[in-house]
């Protein structure tokens, strides 16, 4: 096995060879890589049910969280959601995986972060059930 490490000249320090510095640069791109691919994928997305909007203080680096409409009676929901009339007891899954299924393979799909919000308001349980379609229960699709 080769030594990681050889004495460069009469000095007693060691220097790495350059196999050991590709070795370690290439080892470093892929860990960055796999770490940008995973911050820019939407895996937090399908739970997450609010939007994060800037302050209103120009100076303040704070965020605050915006809600959506809860509505507490059928017909506050009849009128926050006209065109969701379909009514499923088979779904399960989070948002993300209904949209995907349901949703998203119609002709004039609604977009994700439309559906993600909407289905909140038009189905109040999902608040109580962590924002997952449970199987059995009624859910209100578009």
């Amino acid at each position: 096995m080769k030594k990681l490490f050889q004495n460069a000249g009469s000095s007693n320090t060691p220097s790495l060879n350059a196999r050991s510095c590709i070795v370690v640069i290439i080892f470093l791109a892929i860990v960055a890589c796999s770490y940008f691919a995973f911050v820019s994928s939407d895996i937090f997305s399908p739970r997450d049910t609010s939007t994060i909007v800037p302050s209103p203080s120009a100076n303040s680096p704070r965020v605050e969280r915006t809600s959506t409409p809860n509505p507490t009676s059928i017909s506050e929901i009849n009128q926050l959601c006209p065109t969701w009339k379909t009514v499923r007891k088979d779904l399960s899954g989070t948002r993300y995986d209904i949209w995907l299924q349901f949703i998203s393979t119609q002709p004039d799909a609604m977009e994700w972060l439309d559906f993600k919000e909407k289905s909140v308001v038009c189905n109040p349980v999902l608040v109580k059930d962590g924002f997952v379609f449970v199987k059995g229960k009624e859910y209100l699709l578009p």
